[in-house]
Parts: C-alpha cells; structure tokens; sequence
C-alpha cells in the first residue's frame, strides 16, 4: 500500500475521537489528527506518535470505541 492509500484507509477506519489501542503499546489513544503521518520504521504513525499500521505485517491498530455520531437534518457526521 502507499502511504496515500494507508491514510484513506485509516481515514475510514479511525474517524477523529476514535479511542484506539496502538501497535506501538499505547493502549486508550484518542485520534485527533489524520493529516501529521510519517514511517518510523515499519510502523506507519499519526496523531503524533500514535502506530496505527504495521508494514511487514499488515496489521491495523485496534479499535477500542468509535465517537458518538452527532446527527444533523438526518445525517450522522462524525
């Protein structure tokens, strides 16, 4: 995967307010900025320090809670 590829990917999966625990050992991280990414080795960071995929194995951070939609004339936006 590019990195273009991996950021629509997480973009998707973790949308901003989503609580994840991190490949990189951080467990409860709050994603609050998918713009700022960058390779530190195999691990594809965001949100500062935060891993959310690894290269070698293709694993995605995982999920812990997504945020509370907020409806607006009928439509969830996150």
């Amino acid at each position: 995967m590019t990195d273009e590829e991996i950021i629509a990917e997480a973009r998707i999966r973790y949308p901003i307010g989503t609580i994840v625990n991190s490949l990189g050992g951080n467990q409860g991280e709050t994603i609050t900025d998918l713009n700022t990414y960058y390779w530190e080795g195999r691990h594809f960071r965001i949100n500062s320090d935060c891993s959310i995929y690894r290269k070698d194995t293709g694993q995605w951070a995982t999920i812990v809670k997504l945020p509370e939609p907020v409806i607006i004339n009928n439509y969830e936006i996150y």
